[in-house]
């Protein structure tokens, strides 16, 4: 019973002993990484490029990034970079809403480590501003026409002249008349005067 319990005291010595080496690949596991942009974070604009950055040197060989936009579409850009301690994915603008990234990134001791984040891009806020600005109203000086009068013709009054109505001239028979009668008249004025003069010599005898 003794020899039972002094190889459990020795085998529970040898494992507390052994503890920090097998904690050690735990260990080396990177921690998660800090993402660009932060997890959480509300944006203006989608940004160009997101990324990872890490505590602990990391390998190229599996590591990846991937975008998704609001749509669930591929949002990322061509392949992700790898560097040292950090990758970085470019990104397209597929529109406001939650932009989700999910990578997956083999660490030193190639353990692989994965891990998602999300950052959402609100719409930009409509302008207070009027769209159209109304232009000022040019102030055109009216055109003041003068009023055309005009002036009345001051006509002389056509006063029709008299109607100078001839005296009928008297007809050729007419004047011919008058010198029969004139005539006539003198004859008898004559006979009359030698009837007198002819009984006056009468009488003087």
């Amino acid at each position: 019973m003794r020899s039972v319990l002094r190889g459990s005291c020795v085998l529970a010595a040898v494992l507390l002993a052994l503890s920090p080496v097998l904690a050690s690949p735990a260990s080396a596991h990177n921690p998660p990484p800090v993402p660009t942009p932060a997890d959480g974070a509300t944006l203006d604009a989608v940004p160009a490029e997101v990324r990872l950055d890490y505590s602990a040197p990391i390998l190229a060989v599996g590591s990846v990034l991937e975008v998704t936009g609001p749509d669930g579409t591929k949002a990322s850009d061509g392949a992700s970079v790898v560097g040292e301690k950090d990758v970085v994915q470019a990104i397209t603008n597929a529109g406001p809403g939650e932009y989700t990234l999910v990578w997956r990134v083999t660490s030193e001791d190639g353990h692989p480590v994965d891990g998602t984040s999300t950052f959402t891009v609100t719409a930009a806020a409509p302008s207070t501003a009027p769209a159209e600005t109304s232009a000022a109203p040019t102030s055109e000086a009216p055109t003041s026409e003068a009023p055309t009068t005009d002036a009345p013709t001051s006509e002389a009054p056509t006063t029709p002249a008299p109607s100078t109505t001839a005296a009928p001239t008297p007809a050729p028979e007419d004047g011919s008349n008058l010198l029969v009668v004139g005539g006539a008249v003198a004859m008898v004025l004559a006979v009359v005067t030698a009837v007198i003069l002819v009984v006056r010599k009468a009488r003087t005898r």
